[in-house]
């Protein structure tokens, strides 16, 4: 039991402050499944990042620009990513064991923390925008 609220900490810290954040933007009952479509659309993101990395690093795309079958199998990884840390996240409110020491953190750290989830998700979106780019100009 204990890995499992090892594993779901950290993205239960980023889930919380995704949370407050669409709490903040527009105060509505739907800022816990705003902050899972965040957070999985990171997700996603990231998995594609770390394959266009790959074609970068062995200097060749590893997907064809045609057919659908490696960008299913990538999206399948990243939709069990997404699965295993919305499991870990809801099921039986999971990330509330951590919410009292996360709304202890004191205001500069919660602030900071804000930052550095926006930056987070700014930077996977530029990372990943960069890393399509950089692949597609690859050969085949």
């Amino acid at each position: 039991m204990r890995a499992k609220a090892h594993l779901s900490k950290a993205p239960g810290y980023l889930f919380w402050q995704l949370r407050q954040l669409c709490k903040m933007v527009s105060n509505d009952s739907l800022a816990d499944w705003k902050a899972l479509v965040i957070l999985g659309g990171c997700e996603i993101v990231i998995v594609m990042t770390l394959v266009f990395v790959a074609s970068i690093s062995v200097g060749h795309r590893l997907w064809p620009t045609s057919g659908g079958g490696n960008y299913t199998a990538t999206f399948g990884l990243a939709s069990l990513l997404y699965g295993l840390n919305y499991f870990l996240l809801t099921y039986r409110n999971g990330w509330t064991r951590f919410q009292k020491q996360f709304e202890h953190y004191s205001v500069r750290m919660r602030v900071a923390g804000a930052i550095a989830t926006v930056l987070f998700v700014i930077l996977v979106a530029i990372g990943g925008a960069w890393s399509a780019t950089a692949a597609s100009h690859l050969p085949h």
